[in-house]
């Protein structure tokens, strides 16, 4: 705005050019200096506070899930369910892949260092450890991955003396308790992140968006490649995205707000959810019930709010068998040395020191540093230089190696509570058959196999079109059943048993 339109027709400037009187000096300036600061005085008023700056609002009624669309949402649909349910009143959002990069370019528009890495990102499991940050950091409420189960609805994780003072909530994961570590375990104490929960604008989620965003690049830089032909392995991915950097971050922002020192021997051993400045910790059995560790309960009452799927019953590891599988009806005796050889491969992993030996206190019979054991493969890579074996039916010899490649079938292999999540991520960028992608995660993991497999397919008598739905078969009728590499068909022994006749040997 100029003097002359403030002034409008300004009558007295134009008829008396030259004759202006003190006052009318005095009156000029007034208004000049007023129109002329008018705009300074504006721009010195204060914005809308950032979303940092505000002061925190209660955790929403929002829950938010992620899923990029690699498995079938069928198989969460009774989990979605319990979310639903259990939290009636609650907005509830499922985001997809191509959701997620909206969501991010609408709410970090002006922050291209956490946009572009997070849009450049391709691996599945980075981009979802990284977009759940992003989420409770923009808009707040409760993540929890798909694999969960919710057991009380979200009003009752907060103790009612504490609602007006929590704006944040983790859940303990894993408890060292003073023993020796857990395999893969790199923190005495360590928070989950399948769950969590924070008011919008939490400088904890800020910190972490923005930590994970650097250690990305850090890694990176260090691989000599970019944020999107990232490829981590599955200790990488704990230490930048995961819960390790998770914990870390947690721990250094509770110290920060409490002005004390806060790590793992605040928390250790504890029964009961406690405020550490506005964040609230709960003790194993909040997010993590049913693990077989840490004290960890396997019931699911009590202080359980979720029940993580994958470690669901607290088992320590599992066998998963089709259902045509079929073994030897010396099976348990085949298991038994495999398992000696898979202790003895385990030794390759580790200096003299450090080898087990018979006397060596482990978790299970085949040793600590497998992820899978895959028992039932239908390939035949070349025994490698580091197999053992053992001697089986007649004169067959069986040969207990590393998978590292080269595998395929999934008639029978066993998983552990620690492979179970990291087997789960890997599948979930899969876009080939699932046997062959779990050969691949052999190269990268520490699969046992063993040659002849223990576990077959059996094909029964009858049409041959039977055999398979995925590969043309022949028309022709089998006139009795058989199982590929059995020798004593458990299967044929059944029936030989049930009809009175001698054990069936193939």
């Amino acid at each position: 705005m100029s003097l002359h339109d403030f002034m409008g027709s300004a009558s007295i400037v134009r008829r008396r050019p030259g004759r202006f009187s003190a006052l009318s000096v005095f009156i000029i300036l007034c208004l000049y200096f007023s129109v002329y600061h008018i705009p300074i005085r504006l721009e010195s008023v204060p914005t809308q506070p950032s979303i940092s700056s505000r002061p925190l609002e209660e955790i929403p009624p929002r829950i938010w899930q992620i899923f990029f669309g690699y498995t079938p949402i069928k198989d969460f649909v009774p989990f979605i369910q319990s979310w639903v349910t259990k939290n009636q009143d609650y907005a509830y959002t499922l985001m997809s892949n191509d959701g997620g990069n909206t969501f991010a370019r609408k709410h970090y528009a002006d922050r291209p260092d956490i946009l572009k890495p997070f849009l450049d990102l391709q691996f599945p499991v980075l981009r979802s450890d990284l977009l759940r940050y992003m989420i409770l950091e923009t808009e707040g409420g409760v993540y929890s991955d798909l694999d969960t189960n919710v057991l009380k609805s979200v009003r009752d994780w907060i103790p009612k003396d504490m609602k007006s003072k929590v704006h944040a909530i983790v859940g303990i994961e894993y408890d060292q308790l003073g023993g020796q570590p857990e395999f893969g375990m790199t923190e005495p104490l360590q928070f989950c992140q399948w769950t969590m929960a924070a008011s919008r604008g939490h400088p904890i989620l800020k910190k972490v968006v923005e930590d994970v965003v650097h250690a990305l690049q850090a890694m990176a830089d260090r691989k000599n490649t970019t944020i999107s032909e990232l490829k981590p392995e599955d200790d990488e991915v704990v230490e930048v995205s995961g819960p390790v950097i998770w914990t870390r971050t947690v721990m250094q922002s509770m110290s920060e707000m409490t002005g004390t020192p806060i790590d793992y021997r605040n928390m250790t051993g504890m029964t009961e959810p406690r405020l550490f400045g506005d964040v609230l910790v709960l003790p194993i059995d909040g997010f993590g019930t049913g693990q077989p560790h840490s004290n960890s309960g396997k019931d699911g009452t009590g202080n359980a709010y979720i029940r993580h799927i994958v470690i669901d019953e607290g088992l320590s590891s599992a066998l998963i068998i089709e259902d045509d599988a079929d073994w030897d009806v010396n099976m348990r005796s085949q298991l038994h040395e495999f398992a000696n050889r898979s202790r003895e491969l385990g030794n390759t992993l580790h200096d003299s020191s450090e080898r087990i030996t018979d006397a060596t206190p482990t978790q299970s019979p085949y040793g600590d540093d497998w992820d899978i054991l895959w028992i039932g493969a239908c390939a035949w890579p070349p025994a490698p230089a580091d197999s053992g074996g053992f001697p089986g039916a007649g004169d067959r010899n069986y040969m207990v190696f590393w998978a590292r490649g080269g595998m395929a079938c999934t008639w029978g292999y066993a998983i552990n509570s620690r492979s179970a999540k990291t087997l789960l991520a890997w599948l979930l960028d899969i876009n080939e058959a699932v046997d062959f992608h779990m050969g691949k995660y052999c190269e990268r993991s520490n699969c046992v196999s063993i040659w002849p497999p223990l576990i077959g397919a059996h094909t029964a008598a009858g049409p041959q079109r039977k055999d398979s739905d995925i590969r043309n078969t022949p028309s022709e009728a089998r006139e009795r059943g058989e199982t590929m590499w059995i020798v004593n068909s458990a299967i044929m022994d059944m029936q030989q048993k049930l009809g009175h006749k001698a054990p069936f040997n193939q």
